[in-house]
């Protein structure tokens, strides 16, 4: 059941996972000059991402993702992880569900519907993340929505969209 502590503590986890994820963004910023100084020029360089098929490489981070939506469907957190790991896309084994923060990287601030670059292909609906709810681990997990770019925790027998990621972990390590 949803109390109005609940609806606090999650609002309050919100706006410390934006703040985090602008924090990180800055870092990588103050780290490469060319990465540019604020979230909307980080999130949205020229030419940060190629499309190579079925996955799009991200320069900064290092990361590269889906292109397309894994399993083409909606599906809930349980579906997701399994569907990342089984995924192929252009021809690698090793894909998975992106955290909190990997996923937050993709967020366009300049683009809406979707806030993301479009070298996706991308719903403006929400985004499952790896990463659980802290203040419900077996029940929510974080997710973004590329409506707009905000994140927040859903349930997880809801469904959501699914993107896959490879190639280590970004910035996990920094929240």
């Amino acid at each position: 059941m949803t109390t109005v502590s609940n609806i606090v503590e999650a609002l309050n986890a919100h706006s410390r996972a934006l703040e985090s994820h602008a924090r990180a963004l800055m870092l990588s910023s103050a780290q490469d000059p060319d990465a540019g100084a604020s979230v909307a020029q980080a999130s949205g360089a020229p030419g940060r991402f190629t499309a190579r098929g079925e996955i799009v490489e991200d320069s900064l981070t290092g990361l590269t993702w889906t292109r397309r939506n894994v399993g083409g469907k909606r599906m809930t957190w349980s579906d997701a992880k399994a569907a990342c790991t089984a995924a192929r896309e252009g021809g690698f084994d090793d894909w998975r569900l992106p955290t909190i923060q990997e996923l937050l990287t993709l967020v366009d601030y300049s683009r809406t519907q979707p806030a993301i670059d479009p070298a996706f292909e991308c719903e403006s609906n929400w985004y499952w993340s790896a990463t659980p709810y802290s203040a419900s681990p077996a029940g929510c997990a974080w997710s973004v929505g590329f409506g707009y770019g905000d994140s927040f925790c859903n349930d997880q027998d809801g469904e959501s969209c699914v993107r896959a990621v490879r190639s280590g972990q970004l910035i996990g390590s920094l929240v």
